[in-house]
């Protein structure tokens, strides 16, 4: 079939008056449903869903819905590489042990794994910020416990509330979680994270505590 030009200028017309409508657009095949729905955030706006793209959920979704459980009153969010403040030499001492990975390990400062040592492998640590204050000891650090049963509870637990952790790196040593407390020089000073099961609470050493402990202790401040 041959169209005049009549109506081709006609259809050119309607096309353009169609794409100054304000809000006209064609749908796309993933807006349209298509493909696989988004997962649903808070209704808020924080930067700690950067932490949810960071991969650590990928295969933890018992974690991922204590986390957006955690977040969903605004109270808190995942800290960012623009919270911490570490010195020149402790970027240095980070870059050393890292590489390019320095910056993603306190971009998103969480791990996730067998924490409290008797359970399975779920269990999440993050170093929060208090969002309604803007102090040096806005950070805290918050462990979630997942227990192996049906249902797959998970129980919240604080390591700190309120203290300044913006020169701490939230990471493993000979797969036990540890904490490191960098100093202005550099130095580092580093504590294992264990779990005592009589007072359910989380605490600080320099020696592993706990089911597969292993014997030794980490260097005390000051110590090379």
């Amino acid at each position: 079939m041959i169209l005049s030009l009549t109506t081709i200028s006609a259809w050119g017309a309607l096309c353009l008056m169609l794409l100054l409508v304000p809000g006209c657009h064609v749908q796309s095949r993933t807006e349209a449903g298509s493909g696989p729905k988004p997962l649903q955030l808070p209704s808020q706006t924080t930067k700690s869903h950067d932490l949810i793209n960071s991969g650590i959920f990928d295969h933890n979704p018992t974690a991922l819905k204590a986390w957006l459980s955690f977040i969903e009153d605004g109270k808190f969010r995942a800290a960012q590489g623009e919270d911490f403040k570490f010195s020149e030499p402790a970027k240095r001492e980070l870059r050393s042990m890292f590489g390019d990975q320095w910056y993603p390990r306190i971009n998103h400062p969480a791990i996730t794994g067998n924490i409290n040592r008797r359970h399975e492998f779920h269990d999440l640590a993050v170093i929060v910020v208090h969002t309604a204050r803007n102090d040096p000891a806005r950070f805290g650090l918050v462990i979630f416990n997942v227990e192996p049963n049906k249902e797959q509870t998970t129980s919240v637990h604080w390591l700190f509330q309120i203290r300044d952790l913006s020169t701490s790196l939230l990471s493993w040593h000979s797969n036990w979680p540890v904490l490191v407390f960098y100093a202005e020089d550099g130095s580092a000073d580093p504590h294992y994270i264990n779990w005592d099961d009589n007072a359910k609470r989380y605490f600080l050493d320099k020696r592993q505590v706990g089911p597969g402990a292993r014997a030794g202790r980490l260097r005390e401040k000051g110590e090379h």
